[in-house]
């Protein structure tokens, strides 16, 4: 009789250890899956995303001696920039393609800026600016505006106006919200949200913005290839915008905020539709992959 209830409780012992050992496989196996996403994407793209930074080889003075001719610029003074608005108004920067304007603290878009209708790419990064003037809406060639680092509370709205728009830079302001209007840029091709790595201090810690989450609409940009949500305030994606990237191959970058449960379930789909996404840190997903 004892020989049966020794062979009884050894059962139990084996069949519990088994339980166990199953369930920490599985959670194993799940890790292992969330770093091949990650090891995935990060063969597949390069470190610096951002391929349509313009690089600007003229400066203000070069500029000046051949207004006509000039395709670039870059600003990085209030006294250039007073100089460069001076000259605009009694020659023709018709051919200037590239224009930057960063760290002149700016509070408001000079008029005349609005008047430089070959402008296809513009950079106002590190300025005040917390809006843009309706006749911005007359750089109907424009393809790429970088906002970041500004004092944005929200979308301007005359970027709606911008059909050509191709990449759209917010990042490092406060905007808290983004409007379905954004689908009626059906060319965009790259929106950033998020830090870049400029933004990332201590303990890596980053100022993004203040978004929760993604309005519907955003499913209606069928040209989009990517999107920077880092240091955001999104931790999860709905049904519908999920079964989107998944269908457009959108690539998620420097996805730093744990995911809530219903969208760590969802990382096996975009996984499997190959969605290339940055995941950040080793260390976050011991939070995923221990979701029940």
């Amino acid at each position: 009789m004892s020989s049966v209830v020794l062979n009884s409780d050894l059962a139990i012992i084996v069949f519990s250890t088994s339980i166990h050992y199953l369930y920490k496989m599985r959670q194993f196996i799940l890790f292992l899956l969330m770093i091949s996403v990650l090891a995935g994407f990060s063969q597949k793209r390069p470190d610096n995303l951002y391929l349509f930074d313009h690089y600007f080889d003229a400066d203000l003075a070069e500029v000046l001696t051949e207004p006509e001719e000039s395709e670039s610029l870059e600003i990085k003074s209030k006294a250039d920039l007073d100089t460069f608005l001076l000259a605009a108004k009694s020659h023709s920067f018709n051919n200037l393609k590239y224009l930057s304007i960063t760290g002149v603290e700016l509070t408001a878009l000079p008029p005349d800026i609005c008047e430089l209708i070959g402008l296809e790419e513009l950079y106002l990064k590190f300025n005040k600016l917390s809006d843009l003037p309706d006749e911005l809406s007359k750089l109907t060639n424009l393809q790429v505006i970088n906002l970041e680092d500004n004092a944005l509370n929200s979308i301007p709205k005359v970027l709606e106006t911008l059909k050509n728009l191709h990449v759209l830079k917010l990042g490092g302001n406060k905007i808290t919200a983004l409007m379905p209007e954004i689908a009626s840029l059906t060319k965009l091709t790259d929106l950033y949200l998020g830090a870049d790595n400029t933004h990332y201090v201590k303990n890596d810690k980053a100022v993004g913005n203040p978004i929760n989450q993604l309005p519907t609409e955003i499913t209606q940009l069928t040209e989009l290839e990517r999107i920077d949500v880092s240091a955001t305030g999104i931790t999860g994606f709905s049904p519908e915008i999920i079964t989107f990237f998944t269908q457009q191959n959108v690539a998620i970058t420097h996805f730093r905020k744990q995911l809530d449960k219903a969208s760590s379930k969802s990382l096996v789909q975009l996984y499997r539709s190959r969605t290339k996404t940055d995941f950040g840190k080793f260390d976050w997903l011991r939070s995923v992959y221990s979701v029940e």
